[in-house]
């Protein structure tokens, strides 16, 4: 997790020593991180992804999901014809990976195009990457870090929709959306 259970305890001003909430915390932690990846179509923590395709793009390149896609192992491509062989394409014959681009991307080589093979009809191309800030939280941006605490601190303190006025509720999102934007990996996954 990119923030630590002592962390949160800490911005939500939980007194040392008090660990009655402590799983319940962790649980926030986990939710709250959920949706922040969620709302930033994004990973936080460096995780390895499988994403699939039904077809070579038309395009000379293909976009990775999830955002920050890491350089220090490239993406493998492999793909199914229809008897069921599997092939892989090497990054150093086909294609070059992109890191910096958001989202990343594998670019075909200089004369290189997709295979023209026919491919198996379900999930034929599968492309094994990994993405995300790094290992630990310190490698996550602060306004990131601070959008995971304000959600654990909020959902602690208010652990049911709050109700203001006749048929008003509160939703405190708004503030979280702001702190994300500028990391929100936008395209069309």
């Amino acid at each position: 997790m990119p923030i630590s259970l002592e962390e949160a305890k800490k911005h939500c001003n939980i007194v040392l020593g008090f660990t009655d909430d402590d799983a319940y915390l962790e649980t926030l932690i986990a939710a709250a991180v959920e949706e922040v990846e969620s709302l930033m179509v994004r990973r936080i923590i460096s995780q390895t992804w499988y994403y699939y395709l039904d077809e070579w793009p038309s395009e000379e390149y293909i976009s990775i999901p999830y955002g920050k896609l890491q350089s220090a192992v490239a993406p493998v491509v492999t793909y199914t014809d229809t008897d069921e062989s599997a092939e892989t394409l090497t990054a150093a014959t086909y294609y070059l990976v992109d890191t910096n681009s958001e989202p990343g991307r594998l670019i075909l080589r200089y004369g290189m195009s997709w295979p023209t093979v026919t491919l198996s009809p379900m999930n034929p191309i599968k492309i094994e990457f990994v993405c995300g800030y790094g290992l630990t939280g310190s490698t996550v941006p602060p306004t990131i870090i601070q959008a995971i605490k304000y959600l654990v601190a909020d959902t602690y303190e208010n652990r049911e929709t709050m109700v203001v006025g006749q048929g008003f509720t509160v939703v405190q999102v708004d503030l979280v959306e702001k702190l994300l934007w500028p990391h929100k990996v936008h395209g069309v996954f």
